[in-house]
Formats: structure tokens, C-alpha cells, sequence
């Protein structure tokens, strides 16, 4: 069993990103993850990515279940160790000093993972190698983690392509998308943060560069921009839109979850007659009054 420690407003999100990955999962108690599976090479790689992984404060390993912590046998090498609950760390840290465990936080060769949950003990151990480390990189912008998991989850092709950035700036998604696309139109009238040779750039609203950019011979269009789905939407059409990838932030501004979902679905029945492939998605990156949009346009 493989365990994390993660925001419980995450909680949803994290459950279905593994299902989509064919791992199941559950929260047990309050931030804390369960994951059904023993193939820590799979979890590991799924984490790994920094769009999954700057929500994660802990992971552990568990394979062996025992009665209490006295009847782990005797490791005879340096260890770390990781508990859950944190308030059961200095229990368990007493009581293998004791027994004369080679313990140490940072000079050590195997991870040791101890879990007290549903009144059960469980623990197991991992080479170095494998230790999980929280890796969190500053980004110019969060949309930078929600373009990257797209292009994950959806396996988008980016290789020579050309993609169009509708309300670029301050440039999340031209920072991750210029080291993978051939070229980069940003749009919008606010400052663009990030640079590029294969960046061109119209300080602009979209509706007053509509025929420069049209010039463009884009494949993938993305938009972030802070206004309501229908009147972005309407400019988007104004595009030379047709088989062209569509990735669109959508915002319902301080809505219940309840509202945003029959929005949703408005916004899916709307779609019905300008594309195909929809799907709305619940990213990490996103807040909770935000969902991405990916489509295939008509």
C-alpha cells in the first residue's frame, strides 16, 4: 500500500488523476491518501511530475503489517524514517534507538515508513533512491502546471507545431510551451514576462489583432483570459479556428460547486455545435472556481 500526505481540498482531484492512471484511490482520513496498489515504480513516475508532486508533502511505503513498532526486526543499515501520524515520529524514533537502529535524517541508505492507520501498523522500506523529495520550482505563473498536465493527460503532440496564446501574459503557458513548440503567438494587452526566439508577441486585446494573427498558420489555440466563457469564446470563432485544438481556461467567478457543474454542462451542450472531443477537466492548477477546456473545434 502506498500512502500521501496532501491538501484535503485536493483530495477529489488526486483520486481521479489516479484513476485515470489505473491506480485506485481513497482518502482515509483527513490528507491522507490511500492508494491501492504495491507498484511503487508506477506511483513514483506518477508523482514525479512537478504539476502532481508541489501538492504532495509525504509519501510512504508500507508492505508488512505489524501488532506495534517492537516487533520490526533489526535493520542493519542507516535509516531514515517517516511516521504517520506526525505525533506517533517521536514514539517510534525512542523506541528504535533503544533497540540500537542506525537512525539518521540526512546520511542514510534505506527509508523507513511506519503508518498507523484504521488501528492498524504498517511499515516498509525503500532504497535511498527512491525517497520522495518535494521539488518545487518558481514558475512565472501557476497556469505554467496547467498546461503541462494537459499536455500530459491528453498526450498532445507539440513538435513543430504552432500555438496561438490568447491572454498570454505574464506567460505560464508560453514559459512551459516554448521549449516544446516550434513557435508561439502571444496575445494580450498586459506585459508578457517570459522571452523566446520562437515567441511573437502582440501587446493587443485578440479582437483588435484578429487578421494579424490569422496570418499565422497556428494549430492549437490556448486562452487564459479572466472573462466569462461565451464573450471569450465569441472571439475565438473569429479565428481561423476550424480542426484546430482548443485549450481554454473557464471561469465561474465564486460560484457554488453545484453552479459550476450545471455550467458545465451548458458550456458541453453549447460545444455540440462547434466541436468534438470535449472534455472539461478539474486540474490541479486550477482554483476550485476554474475548470480547462480541451477540444477539438469543427
Amino acid at each position: 500500500m502506498i500512502y500521501l500526505i496532501i491538501p484535503q481540498k485536493y483530495s477529489s482531484r488526486f483520486v481521479e488523476y489516479f484513476k485515470k492512471n489505473q491506480v485506485d484511490a481513497k482518502e482515509v482520513e483527513e490528507c491522507f491518501l490511500e492508494l491501492d496498489t504495491n507498484d511503487y515504480a508506477l506511483v513514483n513516475n506518477l508523482i514525479s511530475k512537478d504539476f502532481v508532486s508541489r501538492y504532495i508533502s509525504r509519501m510512504f511505503f508500507v508492505d508488512k503489517k505489524i501488532t506495534n513498532i517492537d516487533e520490526l526486526q533489526k535493520i542493519n543499515k542507516k535509516i531514515r524514517i517517516q511516521v504517520y501520524p506526525k505525533i506517533q515520529e517521536n514514539k517510534v524514533l525512542e523506541k528504535l534507538e533503544e533497540r540500537g537502529f542506525d537512525l539518521s535524517p540526512t546520511e542514510f541508505e534505506e527509508v523507513l515508513s511506519v503508518v498507523y492507520v484504521n488501528d492498524q501498523c504498517y511499515y516498509g522500506l525503500l532504497n535511498k533512491k527512491h525517497y520522495f523529495r518535494k521539488i518545487h520550482e518558481k514558475k512565472i505563473a501557476r497556469a505554467y502546471y496547467k498546461i503541462k498536465q494537459l499536455v500530459f493527460e491528453k498526450q498532445i503532440k507539440l513538435d513543430n507545431k504552432v500555438v496561438l496564446d490568447v491572454g498570454a501574459a505574464p506567460g505560464g503557458w508560453s514559459e512551459y510551451l516554448k521549449d516544446h513548440v516550434e513557435k508561439i503567438v502571444a496575445v494580450d494587452p498586459a506585459q508578457l514576462k517570459i522571452e523566446g526566439d520562437n515567441i511573437v508577441y502582440f501587446k493587443n486585446k485578440i479582437e483588435d489583432v484578429i487578421s494579424e494573427v490569422n496570418n499565422y498558420n497556428y494549430e492549437i489555440i490556448i486562452c487564459d483570459v479572466n472573462d466569462v466563457f461565451y464573450s471569450v469564446f465569441n472571439n475565438i470563432l473569429k479565428l481561423n479556428y476550424k480542426n484546430k485544438q482548443l485549450i481554454m481556461t473557464l471561469k465561474f467567478s465564486k460560484k457554488s460547486l453545484k453552479k459550476i457543474n450545471q455550467d458545465v454542462e451548458e458550456i458541453k451542450e453549447f460545444l455540440k455545435m462547434y466541436a468534438k472531443d470535449v472534455e472539461i477537466l478539474f486540474l490541479f492548477a486550477n482554483t476550485k472556481f476554474e475548470r480547462t477546456l480541451f477540444c477539438v473545434l469543427n
